[in-house]
């Protein structure tokens, strides 16, 4: 072998590893998508899930995009959707309730699905603040298909540390783990 060989067959080798783990590097650990008009909600993101996720001690805190904080000024909205859907490892929809659903959300959601069917990776993760969603048929399937990708907030404050470990595994385990063997 010459060099030159040697070379190239080492600059090959890098270039496949990559692709090989299937674990490029992204940018942010999930994308958090929310109707910021419901104020309840904002407040939420902002003061819980932001605080408990980001800012967390002992354990490794996750990169959350937030709309109003990472993305560029500039760009047009659908650009940064799909910058923060496609540059997150995760898409998290926190929502308050399921019949009424803004254009941002349904945008993020079809985006979502985009990359299930380009990539092959089930990225959405739900996040239900009030009870009564539960009869949502699409939150019914979803439980269904992928329990562990549909978490409900619970009220009484006993239940909440078992709420964020389950959000917590939800946001770093690849959903497919979780997937019902029965379908």
């Amino acid at each position: 072998l010459c060099g030159w060989d040697v070379w190239y067959c080492f600059h090959l080798g890098l270039a496949w590893l990559p692709l090989r783990r299937g674990t490029r590097a992204l940018p942010y650990d999930a994308f958090v998508v929310f109707d910021k008009a419901q104020n309840a909600v904002a407040d939420w993101v902002y003061n819980e899930l932001r605080v408990r996720l980001e800012e967390r001690r002992g354990r490794r805190a996750l990169r959350l995009c937030l709309e109003e904080r990472d993305w560029l000024p500039g760009k047009s909205l659908f650009e940064n959707l799909w910058a923060s859907v496609y540059g997150s490892r995760k898409t998290l929809f926190v929502l308050d309730h399921t019949d009424r659903v803004s254009g941002l959300l349904r945008t993020s959601f079809l985006l979502a699905r985009q990359r299930l069917l380009e990539d092959r990776k089930d990225v959405v993760v739900l996040v239900i603040l009030r009870p009564d969603a539960r009869r949502s048929r699409y939150v019914r399937l979803r439980q269904r298909l992928c329990r562990q990708s549909v978490l409900f907030w619970p009220h009484q404050p006993s239940g909440q540390g078992s709420f964020w470990a389950q959000l917590s595994t939800a946001l770093t385990r690849d959903n497919r783990h979780f997937y019902n063997r029965n379908f």
